[in-house]
């Protein structure tokens, strides 16, 4: 019989149930970041913060408050005849939109506090960049040196009075401490992206250092260089990682588009470009090394930079701004001794690096600057190696006093800085006193017509005679002209002005012929490229201040044939003076 192969056969018996292992506990989150803890916290940025203020409030009180612009003065004729959120933006070169951008915030400035039109904004607003340059050099240098406040307060207040350049407290070069501003605010937060944050924090931090680098560029180009290379300076200082490579990718990729797009910009308009007009006519080797060793230098060698000491008030301010950078060295000093244990011997490396980089940011401050063919001028060219200068030279101080008094290096590397502040207060308080002068001697000219003819009816053509060729304060006919516009502001109105003798000055581009003024086709063309005769007011400038308006319009004064019989400047002139041009002019004060 064959089995059964349907029974299933008995249940083996039953095993003793095994023992369950106790599960693997779940690895802890990971803790937050630390943040960064500087020594000493906020209080050495207070001191700094409070030293820098009042060191620029001494050397801009004196010559600057009411100095306005005696040339790039289109600015604020910009400002008056776009909106207030157009007026940010600079029309005339795409890779320079935000040139105009504190330009445009001081008028605005102004209409807030009810003074549109006056000067005094603009200088609210330099003395605030320059004050912030300072500042943010320090914060910076303090990110790389934590335990030497006292070296990092040096650099701020070195960056602060260096005057190399002569255009130093000068209004008509805002732009040129916006892009810096800009630039330094953009490291600043590139710095902060790459310290130990929680991601938000790292994200945020990036995204401002991007943008800050875009408005900077895009106001200006000559630093390029120096964002390019800031990031290696973070990687030798704390390494590298795969966070910092997300970071320096995003940071490149502003530099990277702007390269791309002023390469298309000149392939597109050869030879159009303002940029193209004023480059240097030959590029040998050994000129280019020359004029970079002659900018180098001019920018380090602080006793070179006031053009003679006079004795007088200057003289006291800046003995005074001396004083006020030791008193704030030494309490810096003093702080840092509290907070840090760092001897004498661990501040020489420190010294040696602040030198280092200090020196390679200004030696890559001028390479754009070798471009034109005014690289030895030092006017404009020195702004941007003034926080690299800062560095070096601060750190020049602090390995003098480790060397001559170790005990009290600190102290010593304070003191030892005084002697730059003092030549960079002379030098900047001669230059602003010029920046006065020049704007003064304008001034009183625009004055005497304003008095001669209070305003105009839209269309008319100014002319002015009897400007002292010796003493010219406007230099070329273009800002003649803008300063006509913004004597009457709302009108379409052109102008020009004639030397002794009716000689032609630099620009002067209208004539007339028949009974209409025309433009001649050179220099920047005027608003109104034709003008009737009939539309005309000649006035004439004695000297001294006063003005008249010419009855009888000589031949001379329209450079060719033309209809006198046409012109009745009673006709043109109308009402009074506008308080905008009463504001910007100081029309009480003579």
């Amino acid at each position: 019989m064959a089995p059964d192969h349907s029974i299933a056969p008995p249940a083996a018996p039953e095993s003793e149930p095994a023992v369950q292992a106790d599960p693997e506990p779940l690895p802890a989150p990971a803790p937050p970041p630390a943040p960064v803890v500087l020594p000493g916290g906020w209080r050495p940025a207070l001191i700094a913060g409070a030293a820098y203020a009042a060191i620029a409030l001494l050397l801009w009180t004196a010559h600057s408050v009411y100095a306005g612009l005696s040339s790039e003065s289109h600015f604020a004729w910009n400002s008056e005849t776009e909106s207030r959120l157009r007026g940010f933006i600079y029309e005339a070169d795409p890779l320079r939109p935000f040139t105009n951008v504190f330009y445009h915030l001081s008028y605005l400035l102004g209409e807030v506090a009810g003074v549109t039109g006056s000067y005094v904004p603009y200088q609210v607003v330099y003395a605030l960049l320059w004050w912030a340059r300072a500042f943010l050099v320090f914060l910076l240098a303090r990110r790389f040196f934590p335990r030497q406040i006292e070296m990092c307060f040096v650099a701020g207040a070195l960056a602060l009075v260096d005057c190399s350049d002569g255009a130093v407290g000068w209004i008509g070069q805002l732009n040129q401490f916006g892009f810096i501003f800009w630039m330094l605010l953009a490291a600043y937060f590139l710095i902060r992206a790459t310290e130990p944050r929680p991601v938000g924090r790292c994200v945020l931090a990036t995204a401002l250092a991007c943008g800050f680098s875009f408005l900077s560029l895009w106001s200006y180009e000559s630093q390029f260089l120096l964002i390019c290379i800031f990031p290696l300076a973070l990687v030798l200082a704390w390494g590298f990682s795969l966070r910092k490579l997300a970071i320096f990718a995003a940071w490149y990729s502003v530099p990277g588009c702007y390269a791309v797009l002023t390469v298309r910009k000149y392939l597109e308009f050869r030879g159009a470009t303002y940029q193209e007009q004023v480059v240097r006519k030959t590029f040998g080797m050994s000129g280019l090394l020359s004029d970079w060793w002659f900018n180098i230098t001019s920018s380090l060698e602080f006793w070179k930079w006031p053009r003679g000491i006079h004795l007088g008030a200057d003289l006291w301010l800046s003995i005074t701004a001396a004083a006020v950078f030791v008193a704030g060295g030494l309490t810096a000093a003093w702080y840092a001794s509290r907070k840090s244990d760092a001897d004498h011997v661990a501040a020489v490396r420190p010294a040696l690096l602040a030198m280092a980089a200090g020196f390679a940011a200004v030696v890559l401050s001028f390479p754009v600057y070798l471009l034109l063919d005014t690289a030895r001028s030092l006017w404009r060219t020195q702004f941007l190696s003034t926080p690299g200068a800062g560095l070096f030279l601060a750190g020049l101080a602090t390995l003098f006093a480790v060397k001559v008094a170790p005990r009290w290096w600190r102290a010593v590397a304070a003191i030892a800085a005084a002697p730059v502040v003092f030549f960079g207060s002379v030098g900047t308080l001669s230059r602003c006193e010029l920046h006065r002068v020049n704007w003064e001697r304008q001034r009183v000219l625009t004055t005497a017509m304003l008095r001669a003819v209070p305003n105009v009816r839209p269309g008319a053509v100014v002319i002015m005679t009897g400007v002292d060729r010796d003493s010219d304060p406007f230099g070329d006919n273009l800002w003649f002209d803008a300063a006509v516009r913004l004597a009457y502001p709302g009108k379409q109105v052109d102008g020009m002005y004639l030397y002794s003798g009716f000689a032609v000055p630099p620009g002067g581009n209208l004539k007339a012929e028949g009974d209409r003024w025309k433009w001649d086709g050179t220099g920047l063309a005027p608003l109104l490229l034709e003008a009737p005769v009939a539309d005309t007011v000649v006035v004439h400038y004695d000297g001294a201040g006063r003005a008249h308006i010419v009855p009888a319009l000589s031949p001379a004064i329209c450079r060719g044939p033309c209809d006198t019989r046409a012109y009745h400047p009673e006709s043109v002139v109308t009402g009074t003076v506008s308080p905008i041009a009463a504001r910007r002019y100081r029309l009480g004060v003579r």
